[in-house]
C-alpha cells in the first residue's frame, strides 16, 4: 500500500505538525518565543507558518544555549497577542502532530485562554509515544535521535521549524511501522486504554477497524521496512566434528579451520599463544590467572575455543561460564563469534545467554495487569504498556531490556508487576503460557555447554546460589570492571522509594494489591482468623509506610543544609559512628522495624489460613507465593535497615546520600537514601567466589599498571591465594603503534581550561577535517567546552555530537558514521566499549586525567584504609585506577591494523608531576610535547 493511500484510510490525508520554543516548562507562567506549524497533504509539506515571538520578558541564557534564540532576536518580533489568530486560523480543525504533544498543546490552550479564544478539539498525535511504542528497540526517543534513525537531518534541532519538519516526516515513518502490526496488537492497546483519553487513540482505532473490515486477523496493512535486530538467547547447532584431538594451531593457523571459512582471515601468532595459555589454565586441576591481551589480538575467539574444549571434555560435566561487562561484547560473543567458531569446528553446540530472573517478562502477570488496568493504572502507566504489547509480537527472549521504549518512562512499578518472580513461570501458574519465557530458559540451562552472563549475575550468584548451575570453570572478560561491579552488588541502600515499592505489592490499601485482595475479601466473613490477620496487615502496612516516611522526612530535614541545591549529582555525608549519627532518630527507626515485623506476622498468619483452605495450592497458589515472596522482601528490608542505621560492621563504610531533583512543582525535591558498603572486598571475594571455582581466567586489554599485575591481583583478592595456582601472562597487540599513532602531550599551563580545549578541537577540525572524539571526566567540563565551541565562528554549524542533556549514545555514534568530519564529545560511557575503526575516528583528545571522585564514600574509605596501613593511597590506589581508565580511553583510537590517528592529552600533569610518567609510560608511543595549538596543526 502506498503511503498516500495509507494516510487516507487512516484519516490523515491532511495534518499539521507543530512545535513551540518557550522560555521554560510552565504553560501558565512561561511564554512562547518561536512557533512553527507545517501543513502536510498526502504526506507532502504544502504550507507553513513560522515566526519568532516576543515573550515580553527576558530569555534565560540556559534557553538561549538550547534553542539559539536570544533576547536580541525576539526584540522586534510580534508579541503573542498579534499572532494568536494567525496560528489558530492556520491550524483550523486539522489533526495535530507534535513530539511530546502534551507540552505543546498545553501552551497552545493556555495561549487561547489568555486571549479568550475558543479551544478547538483536534485529534492529537504524539510522535514521542509512537516512537517509544513502535521503535521499542531504539535506545532513546528524543526528536534528534529519532531524526537520525530515519536519516533526517538533526541540524538545527531545538529550533521550531527544523523540529517541525522532522516531526512531520518522522510521523509518516511511524505510521507505516505501526500499520505493519496485526490486529491482536491494536486490540490489546485499545482494550488496555479504554478508560483513558490517549494521544494516538484515533490511529489505533482506525488501524484496528480497517483490519477488521478487511477480515485480516494475521498480518498488518503493510510490511515493516525496519530491521529490529532481535536475537534468540539460545544458540543450538549440530555438527559432525570432534574437539578432543583438535589443537589450537589447527584452528588458528593459516589454512586452519577459521581460515577455511573466512576469506579475510589473518593468522596472528599472539592469538595462538593466548589461546594455548587459556587452554593450559582450563585444563589445570586448579588455576586462577590474569591475562592481558592487547587490542586487536582477537582474544574472544581465542578463549572461546579452549572454553568449548573444556566444556566437551570427558572429565567435565558442567558448563563453562563466560562473563562480560558490556552488552556490546555479550552480543559479539553470542551472535557473531560463537556461531562462527561452531561452524568452523563443525560441532554440535548448545549455548545460551542468561540473565537474572527479573529481567524476563511473565505473561501470566502481564495478562492479569492488562485485564485489571482500568482499576489499577494511571494514564501514563497504561501508556508505558504500549511498547511491551508491540515488542511481545516479535521478541524471542522475553528479556525486558530489549524493550527500551518501555524503560524510557522509568516505569519501575509496572516492571515489578510484570517481571518473572519466584512461584511463576516454572510452576503450574504459568502452564497456560508454556512457562512464559523464563521456564524454558531454566530448562535450557541444563542442556548448555557454554553460558554467557554479565558480571552482575555472576557475582549475584555468589550471595544467592542457584541463579547459575553448578560450574567449575569461568572466563571473565572485561575483567578490569569486575571490582567495581562487585562493589555495586555488595552496596546496600534504603530509601522511601524502595520502602514504598516493597509495601505496594502486599498492602491491601493499594491498587497494586487489588488482584489478590478481591479473592481474599470474599473469604473474610467466613474465616474470622483470616479476617483478623488481614486487618492487621492493613494497619501495619499503613503504620510502616508512615513510620518510614517520618524517618526519611526527619532525616531529610536534618541534612538539607548540607546538600547543595544547585549540584545536579548525588552528594554524600559519611557516617563514622551509626549509633551517634542516628541517635536522634532511634524512636522512628524502632517503630519502623516493629511495624515491619507486624507485617511479616500478619502475612505468616494469612499464609497459614490459606494453606488450611487450599492445601494443594490449586486455588490460592499465586497468593501464597506472593505472601512468601513478600515475607522474604520484608525480612531483607529489616536486615538492611538494621545494618545501615545501628548494626555497624567492622570494615564497612556508611553514608547518607542526598540529591535534589525536579519535583511536580517548579521547586526541586531533596531525595535521601541511607547506604553502606564493604571497604575492601578482596578477602571476601577470594573466599566466596574464587575458591568456589576450580579454573578462573580473568582477561582484559588493561589489567596492568606499570607493567605489573600486582594492583589487579590485590584488588580482586587473587594475591591472597596459594601462589602455585596463581598465574599471569601478557600478550601484546599486533598493532604497530609507533607507526600508527602520534601522541601529543600538552606541556603549558591549565590545559583543562574549556577555552583552550575548545581551541584545540576547533583548530584540529579546521586543519584536518577528520572525525575526532574528545573524552571528559565530567558532564560539567564537557558542557563548558561545548558552549565555547558554539561561540566560535560557525560554531552552531559544527557537526558536534555532544553527550549533553537529552542526547543519545546511539544517535551520537550514528552521527559520527554519517558526518565525515564529526566531533564527538563524551564522558564516562565513551571511555570504553566504543568501536570506531578506520576513518570513523582519527583524532582522540583526552581533556583531563580520569581520576576517581575522591569524595565518593567507597573510594574515600578505601584510601583512608591504605593510609592507616602506612601506605600511599594516592600512588597505590588513585593513580592505578586512573591509569587503567586512561589506557581504556587510548584504546578507542586504534581498532584495526589499518588505523592511523592523533592522540592528544591536555592534562599537563603528565609532564609536570612525578606520577605523570606512570601515565605516559602506559601509552605505547613516544610522547611529543607541545605548548601552543599551532604546534599541533603545522
Amino acid at each position: 500500500m502506498e503511503q498516500k493511500e495509507l494516510l487516507r484510510i487512516l484519516d490523515l490525508s491532511t495534518y499539521i505538525a507543530f512545535d513551540f520554543e518557550t522560555t521554560g516548562l510552565s504553560p501558565e507562567s512561561d511564554r512562547i518565543i518561536e512557533i512553527a506549524a507545517i501543513k502536510f497533504e498526502g504526506g507532502v509539506a504544502v504550507d507553513r507558518f513560522v515566526t519568532l515571538v516576543n515573550p515580553e520578558r527576558q530569555i534565560d541564557s540556559f534557553i538561549t544555549d538550547i534553542t539559539g534564540i536570544s533576547n536580541a532576536m525576539v526584540s522586534d518580533a510580534p508579541v503573542e497577542g498579534k499572532i494568536v489568530d494567525d496560528i489558530l486560523d492556520f491550524m483550523e480543525d486539522f489533526p495535530l502532530v507534535a513530539h511530546n504533544i502534551s507540552f505543546d498543546i498545553n501552551f497552545l490552550n493556555n495561549l487561547c485562554e489568555r486571549y479568550d479564544k475558543k479551544i478547538v478539539e483536534h485529534q492529537l498525535y504524539d510522535t514521542l509515544q509512537l516512537s517509544r511504542t513502535f521503535l521499542f528497540f531504539h535506545p532513546t526517543h528524543n526528536l534528534g535521535s529519532i531524526a537520525e534513525y530515519f536519516n533526517s537531518s538533526a541540524v538545527g534541532s531545538h529550533r521550531a521549524e527544523a523540529d517541525t519538519v522532522n516531526t512531520g516526516l518522522i510521523f509518516q515513518h511511524l505510521i507505516h511501522e505501526a500499520a505493519s502490526y496485526p490486529l491482536e496488537v491494536f486490540s490489546k492497546i485499545v482494550a488496555v486504554s479504554k478508560n483513558h483519553d490517549m494521544h494516538n487513540s484515533h490511529l489505533y482505532i482506525n488501524i484496528s477497524n480497517y483490519l477488521k473490515k478487511e477480515g485480516n486477523l494475521k498480518t498488518g496493512l503493510v510490511k515493516s521496512k525496519l530491521e529490529k535486530h532481535l536475537y534468540s538467547n539460545i544458540f543450538a547447532t549440530t555438527g559432525n566434528g570432534s574437539l578432543s584431538e583438535l589443537t589450537v594451531e589447527e584452528v588458528f593457523a593459516n589454512g586452519g579451520r577459521l581460515n577455511q571459512i573466512m576469506d579475510s582471515y589473518e593468522s596472528r601468532p599472539t592469538q595462538q599463544a593466548y589461546s594455548d595459555f587459556v587452554l593450559k589454565m582450563l585444563n589445570a586441576d586448579q588455576s586462577y590467572c590474569a591475562i592481558e591481551a592487547g587490542t586487536g589480538l582477537g582474544k574472544s575467539m581465542a578463549y572461546l575455543f579452549p572454553a568449548l574444549q573444556k566444556a566437551f571434555s570427558k572429565e567435565n560435566e558442567s558448563p563453562v561460564i563466560i562473563s562480560c561487562h558490556t552488552k556490546h561484547l555479550q552480543d559479539q560473543l553470542f551472535n557473531k563469534d560463537l556461531p562462527l567458531l561452531a561452524k568452523a569446528l563443525d560441532v554440535s553446540l548448545h549455548a545460551m545467554v542468561l540473565k537474572g530472573r527479573s529481567n524476563y517478562i511473565c505473561m501470566t502477570r502481564l495478562n492479569w495487569l492488562i485485564s485489571d488496568a482500568g482499576q489499577l493504572l494511571r494514564k501514563d502507566e497504561v501508556e508505558s504498556l504500549f511498547p511491551i504489547i508491540v515488542w511481545l509480537n516479535v521478541t524471542q527472549t522475553g528479556d525486558l531490556s530489549e524493550c527500551a521504549g518501555f524503560w524510557g518512562t522509568r516505569p519501575y512499578k509496572i516492571a515489578e508487576m510484570i517481571q518473572s518472580e519466584s512461584g511463576f513461570c516454572t510452576t503450574s501458574l504459568c502452564s497456560s503460557n508454556d512457562g512464559c519465557y523464563y521456564g524454558p530458559i531454566r530448562q535450557a540451562v541444563n542442556d548448555s555447554q557454554v553460558i554467557i552472563v554479565n558480571h552482575a549475575l555472576l557475582l549475584s550468584n555468589m550471595n544467592n546460589p542457584g541463579l547459575l548451575p553448578e560450574y567449575e570453570a569461568v572466563i571473565i572478560d572485561e575483567a578490569h570492571n569486575l571490582v567495581d561491579v562487585a562493589y555495586d552488588q555488595l552496596t546496600l541502600e534504603v530509601n522511601m522509594f524502595k520502602v514504598n515499592a516493597i509495601l505496594d505489592i502486599m498492602d491491601p490499601n493499594t491498587s497494586s494489591a487489588k488482584r489478590w485482595t478481591q479473592k481474599i475479601e470474599i473469604l473474610l466473613d467466613d474465616n474470622p482468623k483470616l479476617k483478623m490477620h488481614y486487618k492487621t496487615l492493613q494497619a501495619d502496612c499503613e503504620t510502616s509506610r508512615n513510620n518510614g516516611k517520618s524517618f526519611f522526612d526527619d532525616l531529610t530535614s536534618s541534612i538539607a543544609g548540607r546538600i547543595n541545591k544547585e549540584v545536579p549529582f548525588p552528594q554524600h555525608i559519611i557516617m563514622n559512628n551509626l549509633l551517634e549519627g542516628y541517635s536522634n532518630f532511634n524512636i522512628q527507626i524502632q517503630e519502623f522495624e516493629l511495624a515491619l515485623s507486624g507485617i511479616n506476622q500478619a502475612l505468616k498468619g494469612m499464609l497459614g489460613q490459606l494453606q488450611s483452605l487450599d492445601p494443594e495450592n490449586n486455588e490460592f497458589g499465586d497468593i501464597s507465593q506472593l505472601f512468601e515472596n513478600s515475607m522474604e522482601a520484608i525480612a531483607s528490608l529489616q536486615s538492611e535497615i538494621a545494618l545501615l542505621t545501628h548494626d555497624q560492621q567492622n570494615g564497612w563504610v556508611y553514608w547518607q546520600q542526598g540529591q535534589y531533583r525536579q519535583g511536580r512543582s517548579k521547586d526541586k525535591d531533596l531525595h535521601v537514601s541511607v547506604k553502606g558498603a564493604p571497604i575492601d572486598i578482596a578477602h571476601d571475594f577470594a573466599e566466596s567466589f574464587m575458591q568456589s571455582v576450580k579454573q578462573c581466567v580473568l582477561t582484559s586489554a588493561t589489567l596492568r599498571v606499570e607493567e605489573s599485575f600486582d594492583y589487579f591481583l590485590q584488588r580482586t583478592g587473587i594475591s591472597l591465594l596459594d601462589k602455585d595456582i596463581v598465574h599471569t601472562a601478557e600478550f601484546h597487540s599486533p598493532f604497530y603503534y609507533e607507526d600508527q599513532v602520534r601522541y601529543f602531550q600538552y606541556q603549558g599551563k591549565n590545559g583543562q581550561n574549556p577555552g583552550l580545549v575548545a581551541d584545540v578541537i576547533y583548530e584540529c577540525h579546521k586543519r584536518f577535517g577528520k572525525r575526532m572524539m574528545a573524552l571528559f571526566t565530567s558532564r560539567q567540563a564537557l558542557n563548558y567546552v561545548y558552549h565555547e565551541l558554539q561561540k566560535k565562528p560557525g560554531g552552531r554549524q559544527l557537526p558536534i555530537f555532544a553527550q549533553v542533556a537529552g542526547s543519545s549514545r546511539y544517535a551520537m555514534l550514528r552521527g559520527m558514521h554519517r558526518a565525515e568530519n564529526g566531533i564527538l564529545l563524551g564522558t564516562n560511557s565513551f571511555w570504553e566499549g566504543v568501536d570506531l575503526p578506520r576513518d570513523l575516528l582519527e583524532i582522540l583528545i583526552i581533556s583531563k586525567l580520569p581520576f576517581s571522585v575522591p569524595t565518593e564514600p567507597r573510594i574515600q574509605a578505601y584510601g583512608n584504609m591504605l593510609q592507616q596501613q602506612g601506605r600511599n593511597s594516592f600512588m597505590e590506589f588513585t593513580v592505578p585506577e586512573a591509569v587503567v581508565k586512561f589506557r581504556q580511553g587510548f584504546g578507542r583510537l586504534i581498532r584495526t591494523i589499518e588505523d592511523e590517528g592523533m592522540f592528544i592529552v591536555m592534562d599537563e600533569r603528565i609532564i609536570g608531576k612525578r606520577y605523570g610518567s606512570v601515565f605516559s609510560d602506559a601509552i605505547p608511543v613516544r610522547m611529543e610535547p607541545f605548548s601552543i595549538v599551532e604546534e599541533l596543526i603545522r
